[in-house]
């Protein structure tokens, strides 16, 4: 799990996807199937008419098509779906529609551009999701990890403002700016056995690998006067 910072170039950055994708959603980056090819690259490229950000290319390549990681709730869009909406190249959807995640056509020609999020009460404002397409899958792994097809310990509930301080003085928070959705502001915490994201100040999710890291968090969180659904 990140718990200081994000590495500061890009190959490190992939490399701690796949470690977060092992340890999160399981053996699933298989030596087949699991990127796009150069091919679909291209043609995604003469279909938009303009070429792809290096980072985003390097997504798609490393494990794009492995739906069991970026499709187990929001979506990675694929290739041959990418669609430019409001000087916006739409990347991400989330599950339901009402975000998009995306990245200006002006920051098209950066190697790892800022991805932004659409304005979740449906404006037309976008807001500065992560700073570069990489941090946002990092960002996207540790979000959606409470929906991993692995059989990790999860909990959820309304949080109570004594919860939040309890988790601030107990775990690390992950080094990402203040989220806009799930709605603003949404922060991440953790460890390498524990995600914590605690939404809007008012609604907590607690997922872990580990039982007993998760039974204390829980008891903490509980103490705290959160009724966890256990899930």
């Amino acid at each position: 799990m990140i718990t200081n910072r994000i590495p500061d170039d890009r190959f490190s950055r992939w490399q701690l996807v796949s470690a977060l994708i092992s340890s999160w959603y399981g053996d699933v980056l298989r030596p087949v199937d699991i990127g796009a090819t150069r091919a679909a690259i291209a043609d995604a490229e003469a279909r938009l008419g303009f070429a792809l950000p290096a980072s985003l290319r390097e997504w798609h390549l490393h494990s794009g098509e492995c739906t069991e990681v970026w499709n187990v709730q929001d979506r990675l869009i694929p290739l041959r779906e990418l669609y430019v909406e409001e000087d916006q190249l739409v990347i991400y959807r989330e599950n339901q529609g009402v975000v998009h995640w995306s990245i200006p056509i002006s920051e098209l020609a950066l190697p790892d551009p800022p991805v932004f999020a659409s304005d979740p009460e449906g404006g037309t404002l976008h807001f500065e999701e992560a700073p570069s397409v990489s941090a946002f899958a990092l960002q996207m792994l540790c979000l959606n990890a409470k929906f991993s097809y692995l059989p990790l310990a999860r909990a959820n509930g309304q949080v109570t403002e004594q919860a939040i301080l309890a988790i601030e003085q107990n775990l690390s928070r992950l080094p990402f700016s203040d989220l806009h959705w799930p709605p603003l502001p949404t922060r991440l915490y953790g460890n390498d056995d524990v995600v914590v994201e605690i939404d809007c100040l008012c609604w907590i999710w607690i997922t872990s690998r580990n039982d007993d890291v998760f039974s204390r968090l829980a008891r903490l969180v509980q103490d705290s006067g959160v009724d966890l659904d256990f899930n």
